[in-house]
């Protein structure tokens, strides 16, 4: 079942937290794990290795560019997040009584505000919001598909990763990474927790910006 409207925001969404960026050290356990297997694999691909746990099925998938897309040159994060197995860039149909619809994602921009009362602040702008309303035949778990909790944590990881490999390619500030991750499945219902799938160099960004055509 789907939502029948779609709601817009402006950009003022809600103000996280101030987050210093983490070390090695801050990263969740499964994004560390992550990382120590990529370190030893080629450069062309960044998959969990034989030995990952399987998950089985998601609460949540998503992607995530580390960059902000509108505006490159001011830090933050781009991200399309759906509920269940969902895909995001190519959704088949979903009968409801109405006939065929295309389910969307939450797509949202993570990014830095310059002023606020403790200095630098991190802002959620939300440029649509999904509209399923259930999955697995039953209703969503949360209003938007990530909680403010997990955008909090994903954005930390995401910066991570981003500096990790931006160091190991030596990037230039184009450099942005393709990450994929989910909200895992739980056995009695509960929700889950973030957990990274994959993350590969993304190649689009470069020259795509161009000021004053955001």
């Amino acid at each position: 079942m789907l939502r029948s409207q779609h709601r817009v925001y402006d950009g003022s969404g809600e103000v996280a937290r101030t987050q210093d960026v983490w070390g090695a050290e801050g990263i969740s356990g499964r994004v560390k794990f992550l990382l120590l297997a990529w370190a030893g694999m080629p450069k062309t691909s960044f998959r969990k290795n034989s030995d990952s746990p399987h998950y089985g099925d998601e609460q949540v998938n998503g992607v995530a560019i580390s960059k902000n897309i509108y505006n490159p040159d001011w830090e933050g994060f781009y991200v399309n997040a759906q509920y269940g197995e969902l895909s995001i860039t190519n959704p088949e149909p979903i009968a409801t009584d109405t006939g065929l619809v295309n389910p969307v994602p939450d797509e949202f921009l993570i990014t830095r505000l310059a002023a606020s009362v403790s200095g630098l602040a991190w802002e959620t702008q939300f440029i649509r919001h999904s509209n399923v309303e259930q999955v697995y035949d039953q209703p969503v778990m949360t209003e938007d598909v990530l909680t403010a909790d997990e955008i909090e944590e994903l954005r930390d990881n995401l910066q991570v990763i981003h500096a990790h490999f931006k160091k190991l390619y030596q990037g230039d500030k184009n450099f942005a990474m393709d990450i994929e991750f989910k909200i895992t499945e739980t056995a009695d219902g509960s929700r889950g927790s973030l957990a990274i799938k994959q993350a590969r160099p993304c190649g689009w960004i470069k020259n795509e910006y161009q000021p004053g055509l955001v």
